[in-house]
């Protein structure tokens, strides 16, 4: 009973606050959620904490926290003594070690939404690390999405609990966090100025698979209705084809002979490390009244071996990928106006061909569910515009035998 009502709360909780961060929350609401209600259920979660024995409240301190719950339901104005005891707390809660800026660092985690999980787990990885832990090297870590350290804590979220809400709440983290908004053409924006997805993460990290799993489990045994989740991954795929491009292409080489060279690391350390090489019919996508050649050289698609990431390649070796058509309207904004836009055929199969990160583990019916038939109905304007007088080919037109082998990919 316990663990059920810690949980209850935990969850309170992060609701509580992913209204706050809400910009679409009313300015009256924010002051109860702030003065009264999350107050209320970070006193609750200090008694539930003590009955669980992840900590122990001096007696007159309990008493006291026990009146001020019962208070605060008739005066809200009770709520700034339980937030100071909440914070007071805070390092007694975690097993803090005594270091200037900690307690400080820990309540704004909390209010970044992390959960008691990842930072009691957090804590541990402090302990473990004193004398030496740099707490403004850690601060820069959690806010840079996909790093290490960040990849630790959202490990630890939740409990590894397969709870469909917990799971939810774990990938409504990274977008709250990164900011993410649908804008008036239903496109996808990361506006937060202080996190923002790590450009060391390469297409095969840890914090993919996951954040893949947070998904599937969210939204296990039912297609994926968030439009925010869906359009996010275009977010994965263009950190994966900066990372490719940016570590491993040097002068002359193609896109294609970049990714092989990252193939040659890895296979370094893990001499069974190949890609996934997998028919790319839907990556083949042509225009309405033009005959399909299924002899010409196609768009070839090549996955990472946990079936996440994946990279189109065309017949010249170079990538397809709708980000070397998309342009920024300022640093950190999308040009999402389909108006802006006057596409030719080219730009048109970047934009419709390229790669989609899957969520899927692999081509089954969780892949549909979560990967094929999102876009139907999830993607933005641009991209929906884009589609009108083309199709793909059906599978008698489509030959797999036409598909070109390579020294760096294996058959799915």
């Amino acid at each position: 009973m316990v663990n059920q009502k810690l949980r209850r709360l935990m969850n309170l909780q992060t609701v509580l606050i992913t209204q706050l961060q809400d910009r679409q929350t009313t300015a009256v609401m924010r002051q109860m959620i702030q003065q009264q209600l999350l107050p209320q259920v970070r006193g609750q979660l200090l008694l539930a904490l003590q009955d669980k024995r992840l900590f122990q409240l001096p007696t007159a301190t309990q008493t006291k926290l026990e009146q001020l719950l019962i208070q605060n339901l008739i005066e809200p104005s009770n709520g700034a003594a339980l937030s100071a005891l909440w914070l007071e707390k805070t390092q007694l809660r975690y097993h803090l070690p005594t270091k200037n800026g900690l307690v400080a660092h820990f309540a704004q985690l909390e209010l970044e939404n992390w959960d008691d999980n990842s930072l009691r787990a957090y804590a541990a990885i402090i302990r473990q690390q004193e004398p030496l832990f740099n707490l403004t090297a850690a601060n820069r870590a959690l806010h840079r999405v996909g790093s290490p350290l960040y990849q630790q804590l959202y490990q630890a979220y939740g409990g590894r609990t397969t709870n469909r809400l917990v799971n939810w709440q774990r990938a409504n983290l990274v977008l709250m966090q990164l900011g993410a908004q649908l804008d008036a053409h239903h496109f996808l924006q990361l506006a937060a100025e202080d996190f923002e997805i790590y450009s060391e993460m390469p297409p095969d990290a840890p914090f993919l698979k996951t954040f893949a799993q947070s998904v599937q489990l969210a939204f296990k045994d039912q297609d994926l209705t968030d439009q925010r989740l869906h359009q996010f991954r275009m977010y994965l795929d263009r950190q994966n084809i900066q990372y490719i491009r940016t570590h491993f292409k040097t002068a002359g080489d193609s896109d294609e002979m970049a990714l092989q060279k990252f193939v040659a690391q890895r296979q370094k350390k893990q001499r069974a490390y190949w890609l996934k090489r997998e028919p790319a019919r839907l990556h083949n996508k042509y225009m309405r009244g033009v005959t399909f050649n299924a002899d010409a050289n196609l768009n070839r698609k090549r996955l990472t071996p946990d079936f996440h990431s994946e990279f189109i390649i065309d017949r010249t070796g170079q990538f397809v990928t709708q980000w070397d058509v998309l342009r920024y309207r300022t640093p950190h904004q999308i040009e999402s106006d389909p108006a802006q836009y006057v596409l030719n055929i080219a730009e048109k199969n970047a934009l419709l061909n390229g790669e989609s990160f899957n969520y899927a583990n692999r081509n089954n019916l969780q892949h549909a569910q979560l990967d094929s038939r999102p876009p139907r109905q999830l993607d933005h304007q641009l991209r929906d515009r884009a589609f009108a007088g083309w199709q793909s080919p059906n599978k008698q037109q489509y030959r797999q035998s036409a598909e070109k082998s390579d020294a760096y990919s294996r058959p799915y």
